[in-house]
């Protein structure tokens, strides 16, 4: 055989190599399209069997709906994949199957979905670790959700529950749930949370960690002096102006006295901290007029909305 027959006979079979590469190719993409919609018909299904799943077939169409739900976890698409897992991981909640739901949630991407679908995911996730007794790891995926959707009131509602439940050893999970809020823009709620657990763990260390993310509050809601003196009646704490609050906790919690009134002497800084120290300054300050200049509201340099109106204390 000569060289020039070596060569066609490599050319032919080169040309049959790349042929059988493309008819792979397409073979490949025709099998994931198949189990797309193979997915898809299966997602479509399921639901209708779930929401049906009353009566004599409860129990029949709830056991079809997880085998169809586990049959998208093999050959669905990501996002496919996403949503049965959460969907399967309901059904078995719902089952109080809550160990399976769990492992099931669990290998749910959540990084990778977009975020409309990701805190829907996580609240339920949540739900069902609550259901398990884990409330820690409930809370970090409630809190995820927050992030997610500050909004979303029944996370945050259900956030704040865990860490009252779980006493005032929670109080800097109060602060930085109520930091997260002022964030987002989430104001109200930051103000009544925060006056709620001031009110309700006064005795116990609130001041430590709340009285200067009051102050953060009063400056992102843009209070006047005119409000904080009774002016105007805000919401919350039954109704109350803001100093009155204050007065009224100052009576109940009297370690707070010092702070409130901006009277941090020798004797009070022994106990409180450096934080609580400068929202006594700043106590005093939205007292002032509102002629006077006040700053410095904010000990951890957060950008809170209407940080950046904010000037000398008094």
């Amino acid at each position: 055989m000569n060289t020039q027959q070596t060569r066609r006979i490599a050319q032919t079979a080169l040309v049959i190599v790349l042929g059988a590469v493309a008819a792979s190719s397409i073979g490949v993409a025709q099998s994931a399209n198949a189990r797309e919609e193979r997915s898809k018909s299966a997602l479509l299904e399921a639901a209708s069997l779930q929401s049906n799943a009353k009566g004599e077939r409860r129990i029949e169409n709830r056991a079809e709906a997880d085998r169809l739900l586990r049959q998208v976890l093999v050959e669905g698409t990501t996002e496919q994949k996403a949503l049965a897992a959460n969907n399967l991981g309901a059904l078995l909640h719902e089952d109080n199957r809550n160990g399976e739901a769990v492992a099931v949630f669990r290998a749910i991407p959540f990084d990778a979905l977009k975020p409309e679908q990701a805190v829907v995911y996580r609240y339920n996730f949540a739900r069902t670790l609550q259901a398990t007794g884990e409330q820690l790891a409930a809370y970090d995926q409630f809190v995820e959700a927050i992030k997610l959707q500050s909004t979303l009131s029944i996370a945050v509602e259900a956030a704040f529950k865990i860490n009252e439940e779980l006493g005032p050893t929670r109080l800097g999970n109060v602060r930085a749930l109520v930091e997260l809020l002022l964030e987002r823009n989430q104001i109200g709620t930051a103000g009544e949370r925060t006056k709620y657990f001031l009110n309700r763990w006064a005795n116990h260390g609130a001041d430590q960690q709340l009285l200067a993310v009051l102050v953060h509050y009063y400056v992102a809601a843009g209070i006047t002096a005119q409000a904080f003196n009774g002016g105007v009646v805000l919401k919350g704490a039954n109704q109350q102006t803001e100093w009155q609050f204050l007065t009224t906790l100052a009576r109940k919690a009297p370690q707070l006295q010092g702070p409130i009134n901006g009277t941090a002497g020798p004797t009070c800084a022994n106990r409180i901290s450096a934080s609580t120290r400068t929202a006594a300054r700043c106590f005093s300050s939205f007292r002032c007029s509102t002629a006077r200049r006040r700053k410095n509201c904010f000990p951890t340099g957060r950008n809170y909305p209407g940080s950046g109106n904010l000037s000398r204390g008094c």
